[in-house]
């Protein structure tokens, strides 16, 4: 993450109408650059043998299939090519039977990585001096700038209907505002 701050410099006559014009200014910003969250592949069905369903999902990790290996997961191509299957749904199975019930699973904890966030956030702002005490100042803002999908992180509760699956994002669309201020 990186915070920013710059004033644009003074112009040298201020008090002149092109003074107060050019003088004045600031941008800002916030600019986000994140990994994906390591997530844990989940089975609500597994550990039913041990009457695990009364330890929370904790101890319910994911079976991986035979002959899957943590490399053949991931799948390849933008997040927005694989929202409707953002991993490998195949290389997970239903855990092992043991008796009437199930194992738990073999999968590893953070084995997938969810989508990468990049998000800017800007400002500029004009403040002008109206008398000694008194100012007005001008504020533009936009969040999200560039309008860049920041999708949330797929279901990984095998089982369910859309496990895999990317069904929202974390940050909202850009958004924009001004504001009009007086300081007295």
């Amino acid at each position: 993450m990186l915070n920013y701050v710059w004033e644009v410099p003074q112009f040298r006559n201020g008090k002149a109408l092109a003074g107060k014009l050019l003088s004045g200014w600031q941008l800002s910003g916030v600019t986000t650059f994140q990994t994906g969250r390591a997530l844990t592949i989940l089975d609500t069905r597994a550990g039913s043998i041990y009457g695990a369903f009364s330890t929370g999902l904790f101890n319910m990790r994911g079976e991986m299939c035979p002959g899957a290996t943590y490399g053949s997961i991931g799948t390849d191509g933008r997040v927005q090519e694989r929202l409707n299957a953002y991993f490998n749904k195949a290389a997970f199975c239903l855990p092992r039977a043991i008796g009437d019930g199930l194992d738990y699973g073999s999968a590893g904890r953070g084995i997938v990585r969810g989508p990468d966030q990049r998000n800017f956030d800007f400002a500029i702002t004009k403040r002008t001096p109206v008398t000694e005490r008194t100012n007005v100042e001008f504020r533009a803002e936009a969040f999200n700038l560039f309008n860049h999908p920041q999708f949330a992180d797929p279901a990984v509760v095998n089982g369910v209907s859309n496990f895999g699956t990317i069904t929202g994002t974390k940050v909202a669309p850009r958004i924009m505002q001004v504001a009009l201020k007086v300081n007295f």
